[in-house]
C-alpha cells in the first residue's frame, strides 16, 4: 500500500505523519527505510511490510506521486484536491481519500 499525507501547513502535516508512524509502531511493524532526519518539506517512510507513506506539501510539483490512500489537510484548496490529489489516488486494489485538520475541505 502507498499512502500520502498532503499538507498546507507543514507542522500539521508532520504531526499527522507522526500519528501514522505511531500506529505502525503499535502494530510492531518496523521501518525499513526513511528520510526522517533530513531537513526538508517531505518525509518518506518505507515499512518492513512493504507499505510506503509520504508526507508532502500541496504543490503542483507533487503530481508525479501515486497512492492508494490520500490524507488531505482541510486547509488545502478544493481545486487542488480535484485537479491533483484525486487523480493520483487511484492505485489498485483499492483507493481512499480522507481529511484531517481544520478548514472547509471535505465530503459535505
Amino acid at each position: 500500500m502507498k499512502g500520502i499525507v498532503w499538507y498546507k501547513n507543514r507542522d500539521i502535516g508532520f504531526e499527522k505523519m507522526r500519528q501514522i508512524m505511531e500506529g505502525y509502531e503499535m502494530m510492531d511493524i518496523g521501518i525499513k527505510n526513511s528520510n526522517l532526519y533530513q531537513s526538508q518539506d517531505q518525509i518518506t517512510v518505507e515499512y518492513t511490510n512493504g507499505d510506503i507513506w509520504k508526507c508532502v506539501p500541496a504543490y503542483e510539483s507533487m503530481r508525479g506521486n501515486r497512492a492508494n490512500i490520500s490524507l488531505v489537510e482541510r486547509a488545502i484548496d478544493r481545486d487542488f484536491l480535484l485537479k491533483v490529489i484525486l487523480p493520483i489516488t487511484f492505485m489498485p486494489p483499492y483507493k481512499a481519500c480522507d481529511f484531517y485538520g481544520e478548514g472547509e475541505l471535505g465530503w459535505r
